[in-house]
């Protein structure tokens, strides 16, 4: 549910929706998905057409070459946006193995949202401390420069956050990210947003999750794709 949520909050911005998961097997939704994020607007050529067809499909019924044509030409783009996925093909979408389509998901996912975060990481690194750097899994360097920012977003607050589990439980560091990205702790934004110390003093776990969600959605206008129960 959570992949389908994020998705449809891509497809959203031609007027598009998608009902499951398996449509993926069609070809096309999951080349507009890949369009969406990893192409600029001047080379999104299927996500125009959709766009045009009032956020309809525009290659319903065709052949089964030409859905696996667009699984793979899909693929391709994630490919070249750096999005590392291994052991997953077309054939896994053609078959609808919901297993290796989340693990996709979750990758491409994963390269969009922090895609800045390591570029920025990467070109503070002096060449020939590359050059000496052990080889790492995409996805494990792009959760420690999620991490990372995270930390240095939430230092001045006394939470402390190791890992994109446990830390997250009793909902503070939700309330303190949310709160640094609306002006900091210490004020910068007149009048405050709201008042973490207030709601991290006197809110139990779900209160300061839900707070945290509310506001992150009120002021940031991030839309929720989890709640507490997920945490």
């Amino acid at each position: 549910q959570l992949m389908l949520t994020w998705a449809n909050l891509q497809y959203k911005k031609i007027g598009a929706h998608l009902e499951s998961l398996d449509e993926f097997a069609d070809g096309e939704p999951l080349l507009v998905l890949m369009e969406l994020l990893f192409l600029p607007g001047s080379k999104q050529t299927q996500a125009k057409k959709v766009a045009a067809n009032g956020g309809k499909p525009t290659m319903k019924g065709c052949t089964a070459f030409k859905k696996l044509e667009m699984l793979q030409r899909a693929m391709m783009i994630a490919t070249d946006a750096g999005v590392r996925f291994r052991f997953i093909s077309a054939e896994d979408f053609v078959e609808k193995n919901m297993k290796m389509m989340l693990a996709f998901c979750y990758a491409s996912a994963l390269r969009f949202n922090t895609r800045g975060l390591v570029e920025d990481d990467e070109a503070a690194v002096p060449a020939d401390q590359k050059a000496k750097s052990p080889k790492t899994d995409g996805r494990a360097s792009e959760k420690d420069a999620l991490l990372a920012w995270v930390k240095e977003r939430v230092a001045s607050y006394g939470v402390p956050v190791k890992d994109f589990a446990g830390s997250w439980l009793d909902g503070r560091a939700f309330l303190a990210l949310v709160h640094s990205l609306c002006g900091g702790i210490d004020g910068t934004l007149e009048p405050a947003p709201f008042d973490y110390r207030a709601v991290a003093a006197a809110g139990d776990d779900k209160t300061r999750a839900e707070t945290a969600f509310a506001r992150a959605e009120e002021l940031l206008g991030v839309q929720p794709l989890i709640c507490c129960m997920d945490v």
